[in-house]
């Protein structure tokens, strides 16, 4: 984008340079001439930079059209990207970023939803993980009260605690499984 802005910048340069070329150029007359015909040379000159200073005009005006629109066209995407990363932030793993289609950083947009994805699926085995978790812990807390070991009571509601710690930061993430 940086090499379409500076070619773009260096032709708006080198039609201003063809446009004020003449206006450089010419002289408004030769010291030598009458006043009359220098002053009617200088008026023919403005006469004409009237036209040369619409044109101009016109091709700056068009160059800052066209930047203002390759502005948008980084900044949207760039918006939207902070959007899902704060929706990501709050653990709203469903959230992907979508684009229009003549946006720049399609790429990049591409690379936020497979990350999003990637954590998604990590989340969701890490939840199925704690819910194993949680059953073993059962088992292990009848065992413990079947065999009345007040060490293995201890330890297991240590475990439960730790067990339902983990699931109150996963539930913290939104997953399309729930």
């Amino acid at each position: 984008m940086l090499n379409q802005v500076t070619v773009y910048s260096l032709i708006m340069f080198v039609l201003l340079m063809m446009l004020m070329a003449p206006l450089l150029i010419e002289t408004p007359g030769n010291p030598t001439q009458a006043w009359q015909e220098r002053t009617a040379a200088t008026t023919n000159l403005l006469g004409r930079s009237w036209l040369w200073a619409f044109a101009v005009g016109l091709v700056v005006l068009i160059h800052g059209l066209h930047s203002i629109r390759s502005m948008h066209r980084v900044a949207g995407p760039l918006y939207r990207f902070k959007q899902v990363f704060q929706q990501i932030g709050g653990g709203n793993l469903c959230t992907h970023t979508t684009l229009r289609g003549d946006d720049s950083l399609h790429p990049e947009s591409d690379l936020i939803n497979q990350m999003t994805t990637q954590l998604e699926t990590k989340i969701m085995a890490l939840k199925h993980t704690q819910v194993m978790l949680a059953l073993d812990v059962s088992r292990i807390k009848e065992r413990a009260v079947a065999t009345a070991d007040p060490a293995l009571t201890v330890l297991t509601q240590q475990l439960e605690q730790n067990v339902s710690g983990l699931k109150s930061s996963l539930d913290a993430f939104k997953t399309h499984s729930g």
